[in-house]
């Protein structure tokens, strides 16, 4: 597993991966409609992403030199902030999205800051997210807000 920051050349992979991710929700309406819905709802996560957090980088997460998925962090100061984390569905279940977590985890540690994310309450992603030392600080009906301080003797 490899990661480099997004660029231009990557702007298909990733709408090709929000579909992919999101299309599957969706296997009951016509193709046609499918994807006008998707491209409607990839502009806007797109440009919601950007007003609330216009300092985060969108990281391409490869496998074999290939794009396999994408993490969205916003680094402030005193936070690495997860907005998005998503593998593409031909490379789920290989460790690639643990993986570039942990690294960001890494990160975090070294500089003394905490890790923080948000995930839907039923999402299997949260085992992982817990296995990695993420704790939950808020919940509610749509959202789990987690939270992960920095391991002590790393900044030490």
């Amino acid at each position: 597993m490899m990661m480099r920051p997004a660029t231009p050349e990557d702007a298909d992979f990733l709408r090709g991966l929000f579909s992919d991710v999101r299309g599957a929700d969706l296997v009951s309406v016509e193709p046609v409609q499918r994807r006008t819905l998707l491209a409607i709802q990839w502009r806007g996560r797109e440009t919601q992403y950007a007003a609330a957090y216009p300092r985060a980088v969108d990281h391409i997460i490869e496998a074999e030199g290939r794009p396999a998925g994408r993490i969205l962090v916003d680094e402030t100061a005193d936070d690495v902030h997860v907005v998005d984390i998503a593998v593409a569905a031909d490379a789920r279940g290989r460790g690639l999205g643990g993986a570039a977590l942990r690294a960001w985890c890494d990160r975090a540690d070294e500089s003394g800051r905490t890790l923080s994310l948000t995930v839907a309450p039923g999402n299997p992603a949260r085992r992982l997210y817990e296995r990695l030392g993420l704790e939950a600080v808020a919940e509610d009906q749509t959202a789990v807000r987690m939270r992960r301080q920095p391991k002590e003797d790393i900044r030490a």
